[in-house]
């Protein structure tokens, strides 16, 4: 596979931990989505940082959201962030 810039479809993909966060998961989902040479093109998305001096690789974007919540009002209010990127804007 030869990575460069997408010309076909793209995927948008979310990893809902806050940007700067330690692990290998992190680590992988970073390598694949992100970067000037990803592998998989794709609207990367993370969780706002938790504090400053975070540098964010090329083609990270962040949400900025309240904290995470798996049920009730709350999760609404965590999930329509990301439900309003997956809707292309073209």
């Amino acid at each position: 596979m030869s990575p460069g810039p997408a010309t076909g479809p793209m995927a948008a993909t979310f990893l809902d931990l806050p940007a700067g966060s330690p692990g290998g998961s992190v680590e992988l989902f970073l390598d694949c989505y992100t970067g000037d040479r990803r592998l998989i093109p794709a609207r990367a998305l993370m969780l706002g940082l938790s504090g400053p001096g975070h540098r964010l690789p090329a083609g990270l974007d962040l949400l900025s959201v309240a904290g995470k919540r798996l049920q009730g009002p709350a999760f609404g209010r965590f999930a329509l962030p990301c439900d309003r990127i997956s809707v292309p804007t073209e």
